[in-house]
């Protein structure tokens, strides 16, 4: 086995050296015959064409994504380093000629280097996941049209099955987004210079929000309190008018009477509500600190603008144009924010629930999942409404 690898190794230097010898010697034959002119113009001519076919194949397969591109063959990738040596073209102009990376040729380089001929061999893509998870991520999409791919494969993962959401998303056929520019990066990366959360109840942020119904003839305020550690709603109201500061200091007594205890740091925006006295002495009173929002910039309550949207879409949407008592309305919330609470997987969360960060239990423990294997999905609706699902799978008997 030692022997033949070595024979292998040998073999390739061999065909890249003679590949060398040959650009070398076409090099000196060209120079001899350099006076020769006679079909200079037709060499330019069959020149000309072959350049303009390489860029419209090129272009076209520019147009594909990587990760969808054909693979070269073991035979395809030994002429492209033929090519190489022949004509003595560096990495990136090997890359760019052939549409592929630089690190990639660079790998088929050190194959040939190191282990011959074996590791040029191209392997056929084996798909692990079996036909369960294509089916159960197939039926949440269709189930829940407005779940995203990460959404669904947080899902999956509460269910026990470890599943990444690239693989949900070439399993559903969809692209991915685009990349976050490198301007975006700089700006996350900077910092704010903010608080830094360092357990439950350590920083809540307040913040109101308007949603309209009933054709916009009617319009409700929600307040909220959330949990910056845990992204859990430690108290919410309903009112009908524009609140004021007394109504805010009745949401933060109702956060301290369901909590226990009282948070170190409450973030406000600059509302009427947040810069009166009354809200300011009843602060002080309790020994919490207040901090405001940076002006203009919606990162300092990120996390409650990101509930807020979660909110609107998936409480606010449908069922308030044609209900608006506000007993209803309060009822179906706090139906709403139990499954908040117990079974909606959070993105900020690494797909955990606010009460699993609560209660400290690590992510649920991957099943294993074997082809032939006869499982069962159900789904149960919280509280008996429809939009609140609660998906469990166990083995069928």
């Amino acid at each position: 086995m030692a022997a033949s690898l070595r024979l292998r190794r040998v073999w390739a230097r061999a065909i890249l050296a003679v590949a060398g010898l040959l650009t070398a010697a076409e090099a000196v034959v060209l120079a001899r015959r350099r006076g020769s002119r006679s079909d200079a113009g037709a060499l330019q001519r069959l020149v000309h064409r072959l350049q303009t076919e390489n860029e419209i194949l090129r272009a076209r397969l520019l147009k594909i994504e990587p990760v969808h591109r054909p693979r070269y063959t073991p035979w395809e990738r030994l002429r492209i380093l033929w090519h190489r040596a022949r004509y003595g073209l560096s990495l990136r102009a090997t890359a760019r000629v052939f549409v592929v990376e630089a690190s990639t040729v660079q790998r088929w380089v050190d194959a040939v280097r190191t282990r011959g001929l074996r590791l040029a061999r191209t392997l056929q893509p084996v798909n692990r996941l079996p036909d369960l998870v294509r089916h159960l991520a197939a039926l949440l999409r269709f189930e829940q049209a407005a779940w995203g791919t990460r959404r669904i494969a947080q899902v999956l993962a509460r269910l026990g099955i470890q599943v990444s959401r690239s693989s949900v998303q070439r399993i559903l056929k969809r692209k991915p987004r685009r990349p976050r520019r490198a301007a975006d990066m700089k700006m996350q990366k900077r910092g704010s210079g903010g608080i830094r959360v360092r357990e439950p109840h350590h920083v809540w942020l307040i913040d109101m929000t308007t949603k309209k119904s009933l054709f916009g003839f009617f319009e409700i305020r929600v307040g909220a309190i959330l949990d910056a550690f845990s992204r859990s709603v430690v108290a919410l109201r309903v009112h009908w008018t524009e609140p004021n500061a007394a109504w805010v200091c009745d949401l933060v007594r109702q956060g301290i009477r369901a909590t226990g205890t009282r948070p170190g740091h409450v973030i406000t925006d600059h509302g009427r509500q947040f810069t009166a006295r009354r809200f300011v002495r009843f602060l002080s009173a309790r020994k919490i600190r207040r901090r405001y929002g940076a002006v203009g910039s919606s990162r300092s309550t990120a996390r409650l603008e990101r509930f807020w949207r979660t909110l609107k879409s998936e409480w606010l949407g449908g069922w308030l144009v044609l209900w608006f008592a506000p007993r209803l309305i309060e009822r179906r919330l706090q139906d709403w924010l139990a499954w908040y609470h117990r079974h909606r997987p959070h993105q900020g969360l690494a797909g955990r629930t606010p009460d699993d960060v609560l209660r400290e239990c690590p992510a649920p423990r991957a099943k294993t999942i074997k082809a032939g294997g006869h499982w069962h999905l159900s789904c149960e609706h919280f509280a008996g409404h429809r939009d609140l699902p609660v998906y469990r799978l166990r083995r069928a008997a």
